[in-house]
């Protein structure tokens, strides 16, 4: 049974902290969290199955980071979270543009049901993902 292997592109260590424990939270454990392009680029040579990125980022740092994703091949999936600074591009439309599946945008504070939904919906870019490959570790009373 394949388990999501999972990229946060963060800057913010608080946020960094929240995704993390939020995706444990829902069974996902594998999860890198890198705060830069740099790291963000090293880490896509480990083909993860998705990449939540912060639409907060730099844009010209997200921009190479979709372009990075797009020429590795292996990444199928992005999810943004947050939205865009005032003024700037809408990063998540530019990724669709590019071909890349955007499977959810996600706002601050952080939904659990939202951020559990979009995990379900990779279902079919990584082989079959169901509820049940989900390991849980707490009731679902507490992952809220």
């Amino acid at each position: 049974m394949q388990r999501l292997d999972l990229l946060v592109v963060q800057s913010r260590p608080s946020h960094q902290i929240t995704l993390h424990q939020a995706c444990n939270a829902l069974g996902v454990f594998k999860v890198r969290v890198v705060n830069d392009l740099h790291n963000a680029k090293a880490s896509l040579a480990q083909a993860p199955d998705a990449v939540l990125i912060d639409h907060g980022m730099p844009t010209l740092a997200v921009q190479a980071l979709l372009k990075s994703i797009v020429r590795q091949g292996q990444v199928r999936a992005v999810l943004f979270i947050g939205a865009p600074p005032a003024g700037a591009p809408n990063l998540s439309v530019e990724a669709w543009r590019r071909g890349l599946w955007v499977v959810a945008n996600l706002s601050w504070p952080l939904s659990m049901p939202a951020l559990h939904a979009a995990l379900l919906r990779l279902r079919p870019a990584i082989g079959g993902l169901q509820a049940r490959d989900i390991e849980t570790v707490t009731s679902s009373l507490h992952a809220r």
